[in-house]
Order: structure tokens, then sequence, then C-alpha cells
């Protein structure tokens, strides 16, 4: 059992003091903890965290607790609910399916927060009766199917935040009316149920003035997509304005063709920091807040009739006596899936750096959005993500630190290297083996003794079509990798025209330090020259997983540090010469399954802490070199390896040299790996595919 206050964590010692003085009281708002000198138990809020398995305090002695915090709601259902003192009671990111009735005797409870019940289906009814309900947070509660019955009762409530609108009487939006004093945040799910504009002004958002934030989705989840046929829901929206002062405003999967006319008054948002519509197929407009002064955030998905970003700008300039600025807060905009957005302005396709458009956007994500070809100025970009946009197209952002571009469906592409000075990590999803500079920069590159890209740390080479399949590499080839002199970390990931080791291609990375390569399946490593040294004299990290088809992996550096190899099944033998490698001292091995023995002549791995071998059954035992560093390395790891954890457990020929090891598993485990799940923590994210 672990007690802890907001301030304060009691020892073991305390916790038996308080179990003893339990016993001996009948009011716990009496009893002072020495631990929180001179402070009345009555007015301390002492959180309460019950673990499964114990059982040291009974919950009858804590009936005057003020508040309960549980990690294990299994415990629930117990007499703590006849708790009449409790004001707070938190049962967050828990399993729990369905709160049971007796929560609703808890009479003078103030908060509940259920935030991150992603199971929760059912509220009790009963809690209409709490009548000194101040507080219900039910955030990320995606599966709650309704709202308990009546809780427009509950008119002393300052915090709902959400509410799942169903047909039935007394669950209806129309329960909202009368709760005046909700502030922050309020999520409204299932407005498709609301029946009439009628019914969704009687909701009476447009005079909750302490909200701050609002969502409305009218499915049961923010993926949802319209229903086919449409019915109220432009009527519903009307009846749904809020007050003119939100912060964040949220709609998901409107199904209307037309936004309503509290959204085209730019007086509404005159205080907004974030919009987001999503999920909204044939609406053809979004809010007009390309004026406002105050929105760092735009975010615009899944909109197949917007055509126009921003429309009607000739009205709205009406009374301006200087040059509008476009967005002129702006930090983020994300646009997704827009297949038919064309033009930044009714007046403007095509080149658009003529705009005062985006003078402090940082973050720019442009996603499958085909028509759009070009950008505005951004002076200031730092951040972004971009597939169907011409990568010739981009070289006047030239703030860029983190640029992640997709190039399926282009031949060819010159890339504007020399233009983003600033660039430190560049993610490529396919077609660099088609890129090539600027004519120009390849007359001027042996002239220069300053090489583009001098500011490029790390580089993300995903999908296909990212290497020359063929035996001779251009020179133009040769000459883009040489861009990447200052690389210190590449990660390769499904390239499938992969088959050799790019070691041309990587001669020219002379700083690199980390080397992933995963996911390519058709990479053999065959055809190596005898004992061909990988071209990277200060890779520190070499990490190869799921390549199934690999055989052969080339002599590796001095300067390693670390190597990991998982799921190659195919690899029959570990690199040549690694017992030379003085400054290793991690070595894992893992799911090699065609790998029958570890070289001999490991006993120059004079730094080896950490040493992992695992479902690699053809393995029986160690080399003699290795058996030597046993004793000196800290952690090491046996799993699914029969023979060889037969020597180490106790009673083998291998135990006494292992003994001594700090941290060690010699065991024998049958587990399913959960491949992708292991790729997300392996690779940062991608530019969205979806």
């Amino acid at each position: 059992m672990h007690i802890a206050q907001y301030g304060w964590h009691m020892s073991r010692s305390e916790l038996e003091q308080i179990s003893g003085l339990l016993k001996s009281t009948t009011s716990l708002h009496t009893l002072l903890i020495p631990s929180i000198m001179h402070k009345d138990i009555e007015e301390l809020k002492l959180m309460l965290f019950f673990k499964e398995k114990t059982q040291s305090l009974r919950l009858d002695e804590l009936m005057s607790l003020r508040a309960l915090s549980f990690v294990n709601p299994s415990v629930i259902n117990c007499q703590v609910m006849n708790a009449k003192h409790l004001r707070y009671l938190e049962i967050s990111s828990s399993n729990i399916v369905r709160l049971p009735d007796s929560v609703s005797m808890l009479y003078n409870l103030q908060t509940l927060r259920l935030n991150g019940c992603l199971e929760l289906q059912l509220l009790p009814d009963g809690i209409s009766a709490m009548k000194m309900l101040i507080h219900l947070y039910l955030l990320g509660c995606d599966h709650l199917e309704r709202m308990p019955l009546n809780i427009g009762l509950l008119n002393k409530l300052c915090t709902l935040t959400t509410f799942v609108v169903d047909t039935e009487s007394g669950r209806g939006i129309e329960e909202l009316k009368d709760l005046c004093h909700i502030g922050n945040r309020l999520e409204l799910f299932n407005l498709r149920k609301i029946k009439s504009g009628e019914y969704a002004k009687k909701a009476n958002l447009h005079q909750k003035h302490k909200l701050s934030e609002l969502l409305l989705c009218w499915g049961h989840k923010k993926e949802d997509e319209p229903e086919d046929e449409v019915s109220n829901e432009e009527e519903v929206l009307v009846s749904l304005a809020p007050h003119s002062k939100l912060k964040i405003l949220e709609v998901y999967g409107y199904g209307g063709l037309e936004i309503s006319q509290w959204m085209r008054d730019p007086q509404m948002f005159r205080c907004l920091r974030k919009l987001t519509v999503s999920n909204c197929p044939r609406c053809k407009d979004l809010p007009t807040v390309w004026l406002s002064d105050s929105l760092e955030y735009l975010c615009a998905k899944n909109m197949g009739n917007l055509t126009t970003l921003c429309k009607s700008i000739g009205v709205e300039a009406e009374g301006y006596n200087t040059p509008l600025q476009f967005f002129p807060k702006l930090k983020t905009m994300v646009l997704h899936r827009l297949p038919n957005l064309e033009r930044w302005t009714p007046n403007c396709a095509g080149e658009c750096s003529s705009l005062s458009m985006f003078p402090l956007l940082e973050h720019l994500e442009i996603i499958k959005c085909p028509k759009l070809t070009s950008v505005p100025s951004c002076p200031v970009l730092k951040y972004m993500r971009c597939c169907s946009l011409p990568i010739s197209s981009l070289a006047h952002l030239i703030t860029l630190v983190y640029f992640a571009y997709d190039g399926t469906g282009f031949s060819s592409a010159s890339m504007p290297f020399q233009s983003w000075e600033f660039l430190v990590n560049l993610e490529l999803t396919s077609q660099l083996a088609s890129m090539t500079m600027p004519l120009e920069n390849q007359q001027s590159q042996s002239q220069s003794q300053r090489s583009h890209l001098e500011t490029l740390r790390e580089l993300q080479l995903l999908g296909p079509n990212n290497f020359i399949t063929t035996s001779g590499l251009s020179k133009s080839h040769l000459l883009l990798w040489k861009c990447f002199t200052f690389l210190e970390k590449l990660v390769i990931f499904d390239c499938e025209e992969l088959v050799r080791w790019p070691l041309e291609e990587l001669r020219s990375l002379v700083r690199l330090r980390f080397l992933t390569i995963a996911e390519c399946d058709n990479l053999e490593g065959r055809g190596l020259p005898y004992e061909e040294t990988l071209p990277l004299p200060q890779l520190e990290k070499l990490m190869i997983q799921f390549c199934g088809s690999l055989q052969h992996i080339p002599k590796l550096p001095a300067s390693l540090h670390e190597l990991d190899l998982l799921f190659c099944r195919s690899l029959v033998a570990l690199p040549p010469g690694l017992g030379d490698l003085p400054k290793l001292t991690t070595f894992s091995v893992n799911s090699c399954g065609s790998l029958e023995a570890l070289p001999d002549r490991m006993d120059g791995l004079t730094s080896l802490e950490r040493f992992s071998i695992i479902c690699c059954p053809g393995i029986e035992k160690f080399p003699e070199g290795l058996l030597q560093l046993l004793p000196a390395i800290k952690r090491l790891c046996v799993q699914n390896c029969p023979d060889l954890g037969r020597r180490c457990r106790e009673g083998g020929e291998y135990f006494y040299l292992v003994s001594s090891i700090p941290e060690k598993s010699i065991q024998e485990i049958h587990t399913v790996s959960n491949k992708r799940k292991f790729l997300r923590r392996l690779l940062p994210s991608c530019v969205d595919s979806s």
C-alpha cells in the first residue's frame, strides 16, 4: 500500500502508525500525522493508491478521508462508497467498463475524475442525485454510450467535459439548458441524434460564457464520417452558436454543405487560438479566421469540397487602410486529405509568394492535397511535412530545420539543398534514387570549399526507390550522397530494392555515428569483397532489424560501441573480425534462427558490458574468448536458447562464470513478437500515407 498527499510521501513506518491509530479512533479529522505537523486532517486531501495484492489497510478504516485516487478500480464496490465525507474521487486511466451504482451514494462528492477510461461505457443514472457535484471529468472516455439520466439537475456543475447526446428523454442536448456555470472545456458527441435546431438551441451554448474550449462532433467518435443522408445538420450547427470569446473550437463529422452564419463573422473568433475542422467531406468553407490576430493553430482534414483556404477576402478587406496579412499569428497549420484544395485565396492559384501570408508560421503539414502547386512565403518556417507538392517548388522555404517529404509519384526531382542552410533533419519517403542536384550546383560543387547541408545531422530514407539497383552508380547519384557529409544519424527503412550493401553511398558519410537498417526484406549482403569494412570510421551504433533475407554483414569499424541484430532469420554468420572491436559495450542478437555459432576470438571485446542473446536456438555454447569476459560483464540475457541456457543455469558448466554478473536473465520464454509495435518504438513518425 502506498499513501501520498499532494506535497508529502509517507514512509512505511508512518503508514503503519496511521493504520494503528485508525483502529483506535472513530473520527479521522481529529488525527494528526507526524510528518505533516500542525495540519488538520479534515483540511487535507489524502490521495490513496490501492494495489491489487496489498491489503494491510482496510477500507472501512478510511471512511473519513476526503479524497481517493484508485490505480486499481476493482475495490470501488466495497464500503468506501459509503464514505459520507468523501469530496474527491479519481479513477482515471483505468479499464473500468461501468461505474457501479454505489458511487451515487457519495452525496457530498464534489469532484469525480474519470479521464482516460477508454473502456467506460455507462455512468449510473443516480449521479443526478449527487447535488454537491461540481466537477465531472470524462476526457478520453471514447466508449461512453450516453449520459446519466437527467444530468441537467446538477445545477452546481462547473465542469462537464463530455456530453454524449441520446434521443431518450432526459439524455438529450436540452439537459445542458440549466447548467449555466459550466466552464473550461466541453465536448459534445453524437450531435446527429439532435432532433432539430430547436432542441439544439435549448443547450444555450451562447450563454455559457465560462466555456473556453468547445468540441462539436456529429458522430460517436472524432473519426466517424457523416451519414449518407443529411437531415438537419446545418440548422443544428446554427443553433449551437457559442459565445464570441472561445479560445479553442473543434468540429468533427459535420455533414452539411455550408458553415453557419456565426462562423462567417470574423468577430466571433477574435479570441480563438486553435481551430480544427475534420471529417466534413461535404463542407465547402472554413470558418472565417484568416484575419484573426489570435489564431495560432489551424487544422483541416478530410474536406473533399474545400477548394480555397481563404474566401470572401474582398468583403473583409473593406475598412483596412494597410495591406492585409493573412493568418498574422498562426504558428501551426495542418492540411490533410483535401483533394480539391487548389487556392490559398480566391485570386491566387499557382504562384503565391507575393501574398503577405503566414508571417509567424513555424510548423506546416500538407498531406494529400494534390491540386496545390505551391506554398506562400513563410519567413520563419522550421518544421514541414509534405507530399504531392514538387520539391523544387519549396526552395524559398529557407528557414527549414526539419523537412519530411514523400516523393511518391515523382519520377525525378531537383533537390534545392543550397536553399536549406539550416536543415538538421531530413526524412524522404521514396525517390531519392531519382533526385538530383541542380546543374549549376553540380558544376560549382568542386569549386566551393563549403559543402551543402553542413547543418544536416539526421536522414531517414523510407520506402522504395531510394537506392540505385544497377551495379554501376552514376556520378550524379554519388554527388548527391556527398551532400550528406555532415550526417550523424541515418535510418534506412523498407527499401525493397536494396539488395547489396550500399558501401559506395555510405563512403561519403565520414561523420556518421548511428546507422539503422530495418524492414529491408531483400537485403542479402552477398558479393561482399573479402573482409570489406563498413566505410564509416566514426560509427558508434549499428542496428539491423527485420531484414529477413540478410545473410552477410561487412566487417565493422573499430569505433563501434553498440551492435543490435534483431529478427534477421537468414543470417548465417556474424560480421568478420567481430572480436576486434575494443570499444563495443553492448551486443544483442535476437531471433536470428539460422545463426549456429558465435565467432571465435571474441576476447578482443574488452569493453563489453551488456550481452543479450534471445531466440537463437542454434547457438549452443560460448566461444572460449567470450568465456574469459563473462565475469566482467554487467548485464547478461540468455532466453529461448535451450542448450546455452542450460549451460548458464545453476548446475551448468558456465554457472560459476555468470553467477557474479549483477544483472542477468537466464530463462526459457515463448512469446510472439509484435513486429509493428517494436518498429513504432524504433522509428520516428513518417510522412502520413494513410
